[in-house]
C-alpha cells in the first residue's frame, strides 16, 4: 500500500524531495479524499428501505423529523413504509420461531 502512495506522489511531484513536508501530507490527504469520494453516498429513506435496512430507515426518518419545523412528506411516507416493512419482517421471524418451538405465546 505504501508503494502505491509513493508512486502516486512521485507522479504528482517528480522531485518531491524538494517539496516541504506539509505539501506532501496535503497531497496524501487530497489523494485519499479523491479516492474515497465515490464511496461516500447520500443516505435516503428510499435507499434504506429498498436494501432492507428498515431500522436504519426508521432512525434516519425520526432524526430528520424531530428537529424540522415543517415535516416533509417524504420522511413521513418513508417512516410509514419502513415501519410497516420492519413489522412484517419481525412478525415473520416470530412465526418462524413459533414453528421451531423456541417461542411459545
Amino acid at each position: 500500500m505504501r508503494a502505491s502512495f509513493f508512486y502516486i506522489i512521485t507522479k504528482i511531484y517528480p522531485n518531491f524531495e524538494d517539496k516541504p513536508l506539509h505539501m506532501i501530507k496535503l497531497s496524501i490527504q487530497l489523494i485519499w479524499f479523491l479516492f474515497l469520494l465515490p464511496f461516500i453516498s447520500c443516505t435516503s429513506i428510499e435507499k434504506l428501505v429498498d436494501t432492507g435496512q428498515y431500522d436504519k430507515a426508521i432512525y434516519y426518518a425520526t432524526n430528520k423529523l424531530s428537529g424540522a419545523k415543517v415535516n416533509k412528506a417524504e420522511y413521513v411516507k418513508g417512516l410509514e413504509t419502513a415501519f410497516k416493512k420492519a413489522t412484517e419482517k419481525d412478525m415473520a421471524f416470530i412465526d418462524k420461531l413459533k414453528k421451531v418451538g423456541i417461542v411459545t405465546i
